[in-house]
């Protein structure tokens, strides 16, 4: 079934507020890394590398999730979100009943 408009519309803005929360989650991480060498606990030089390391991983992920993301995948990424805890199914009240339906349906059929 194919989006309406304004489903697609709603699902862009639903996935920005999942990507927000995944963005804070990756701030997170860099900000323990921080922390880490902050208290001692790692030398600048490993607190760089490691940083480093996160933050290429995590935009490799990100990128992957969000780049090009087209409108037949816009279900697959709420989906995707909502199953990381990015998302939680009060957020899709913007949607239409079907669109939520679809959403449902996948959720089930992957576990």
């Amino acid at each position: 079934m194919e989006l309406s408009k304004s489903d697609k519309r709603a699902a862009r803005a639903i996935i920005r507020k999942g990507l927000m929360a995944e963005c804070e989650r990756g701030l997170q991480g860099a900000a323990q890394i921080i922390n880490d060498w902050k208290s001692g606990n790692s030398d600048p030089h490993k607190a760089y590398l490691d940083l480093y390391t996160h933050i290429a991983d995590f935009d490799k992920g990100i990128a992957a999730q969000y780049d090009n993301l087209s409108n037949d995948s816009l279900i697959f990424a709420l989906v995707r979100q909502l199953r990381e805890g990015l998302l939680d199914a009060q957020e899709l009240e913007g949607l239409s009943e079907e669109a939520r339906e679809q959403v449902r349906r996948f959720l089930e059929w992957r576990e």
